[in-house]
């Protein structure tokens, strides 16, 4: 089988968090609405696999966070300056390999 000569970039969770930690909390929604789940993000440790776990909704051309771990249906709208931290296709999450 191939080998893919891709990995994940190590440099982009740093930048995320980053970003996740700056920013500002424009506006809640409850209930959250509905729109295409883009992706789920999920950190922790060996104790609490899932202690930070969000999942990203596109509504329109707004995102949305969701906690995951909150039983209430409530989301909030994030800052364009987050929404731009994230890559927007996979290629860019990957890095190419050194040995190319």
């Amino acid at each position: 089988s191939a080998v893919s000569s891709l990995s994940w970039n190590p440099e982009l969770p740093g930048k995320i968090l980053d970003q996740l930690t700056l920013s500002k909390i424009k506006e809640f929604k409850s209930p959250a609405p509905t729109g295409t789940e883009l992706f789920k993000i999920q950190i922790g440790d060996d104790t609490n696999p899932l202690k930070f776990h969000h999942s990203m909704i596109l509504v329109k051309d707004q995102w949305y966070a969701r906690n995951l771990n909150d039983k209430t249906n409530e989301a909030y709208l994030i800052e364009d300056t987050l929404k731009n931290a994230f890559p927007k296709a996979e290629e860019e999450w990957k890095t190419k390999s050194p040995t190319q």
